[in-house]
């Protein structure tokens, strides 16, 4: 690497190194789930408390969503029952570790227990299951529009309401329709919350980022839906591969010869 270059990175990768040494990377999500449980579901549009939640996210949480979120953006429907039997799976865990502050069970072990049970429960009735979370990601998409368009806040709940409903009902009559829009959208945000909790942890990119979201608190809603409008194109031409013989299929140059004229 050319000296210039390096010394210019030299002192970010040496941030990096003792960010991430710091930092905790098995942090938990659970600040996450918090702000859903405080009725703040549109947490796109919420910067400041989005920021402070993604502090506790330890490294290798932010990897697992990058990568899920990547899966479900490009191959969302190919793979979506394994998509969702994942979320079922986290699904139960999280709920677990919340009920444990209930009971007088350890986290870890009420995690793994509702995990399991969601996971079984979930695969023999399928289509339900994925009408359930088709109904969240709807409840999700409508709370951050409503902020984003500029309504109030504190009644984003209209919102998740109206797109939790929408999207409910779609999943039992243009299941593939619903199925891609719903991967597509929580695979945008998975990505997109990943990334900035990475780059978040880069303590020379912390300062720029915070102050750059805060400035522009509807960025990352802008974000997650233009990799969301990306993930539902490519899923509906049937991934990338599709979308090269699609392309492949317009160009004249491309379109097979007839056969010749035998006499």
């Amino acid at each position: 690497m050319p000296a210039p270059i390096l010394s210019t990175l030299s002192p970010i990768l040496a941030q990096s190194d003792a960010a991430s040494s710091g930092s905790d990377w098995m942090g938990s999500p659970m600040a996450l789930v918090r702000l859903v449980r405080e009725s703040k579901v549109d947490f796109l549009n919420r910067a400041d408390e989005l920021t402070a939640a993604l502090d506790e996210l330890g490294l290798l949480w932010a990897l697992i969503f990058g990568i899920l979120g990547a899966i479900c953006v490009i191959n969302g429907y190919r793979w979506h029952k394994t998509i969702v039997l994942v979320l079922a799976i986290l699904s139960g865990a999280a709920i677990g570790v919340m009920a444990s502050e209930h009971v007088d069970v350890a986290p870890e072990i009420a995690g793994a227990l509702v995990a399991v049970l969601f996971s079984v429960l979930a695969w023999p009735v399928m289509k339900f299951t994925i009408a359930l979370f088709a109904g969240m990601a709807g409840a999700f998409i409508g709370a951050n529009a409503w902020t984003a368009l500029g309504q109030p806040s504190d009644q984003h709940h209209i919102g998740s309401i109206i797109g939790l409903i929408a999207l409910a009902m779609l999943a039992f009559i243009a299941y593939r329709l619903v199925v891609i829009v719903f991967t597509a959208v929580g695979g945008a945000s998975l990505l997109v919350l990943g990334v900035l909790s990475a780059l978040l942890h880069v303590e020379a990119w912390r300062g720029p980022l915070e102050q750059s979201l805060t400035d522009h608190s509807r960025m990352l809603t802008m974000i997650a839906g233009v990799v969301a409008v990306v993930g539902i194109v490519v899923q509906q031409g049937g991934g990338i591969k599709g979308l090269v013989e699609c392309a492949d299929k317009a160009d004249p140059s491309k379109k097979p010869q007839g056969k010749p004229a035998t006499g």
